[in-house]
């Protein structure tokens, strides 16, 4: 693996689901695409049924959380923020990349993540193009928790 580089693995099967590991800040010393979509999807993750969404416009990037519960809309919640509009699009191509299956300039997919032992079922949206904009969106919620031994 180099450092730095947005894509160190290859993506996994549609079929496997993907492990997140608990990211919860993001280092402001340097930029690490993978801890940053670490830290998007563990905040995510730590809802039962929520939404992520994330736009570029107007030179800012924002990244929302709203929880959804009981078929109700929470408010959005500013999670983070990014000024640079190639960071925000090296996001996007590495949620392109990882979880959608090389999807880099968007698209959709449904995976299944797992993390702090429990499985959500997740819808991800996601444009990464010039025409269409700079945005995605990711719905989860969750389909089990683990138990026993891992």
């Amino acid at each position: 693996m180099i450092p730095g580089q947005p894509n160190p693995e290859t993506p996994p099967a549609f079929s496997t689901p993907i492990e997140v590991p608990e990211v919860i800040e993001i280092s402001t010393a340097e930029f690490d695409v993978v801890a940053y979509a670490h830290f998007l999807l563990t905040q995510l993750l730590r809802q039962n049924t929520a939404l992520l969404h994330g736009q570029f416009q107007n030179g800012t990037g924002v990244w929302l959380l709203r929880r959804r519960l009981d078929g109700t809309e929470g408010p959005d919640v500013e999670i983070a923020r990014m000024d640079s509009v190639g960071a925000f699009r090296v996001v996007l191509a590495r949620f392109g990349y990882y979880y959608m299956a090389v999807q880099l300039y968007g698209g959709f997919a449904r995976r299944v993540l797992t993390h702090r032992g429990r499985q959500y079922a997740c819808s991800i949206y996601m444009s990464n193009d010039n025409c269409t904009g700079y945005w995605m969106r990711v719905y989860a919620h969750v389909l089990a928790e683990q138990t026993g031994p891992s």
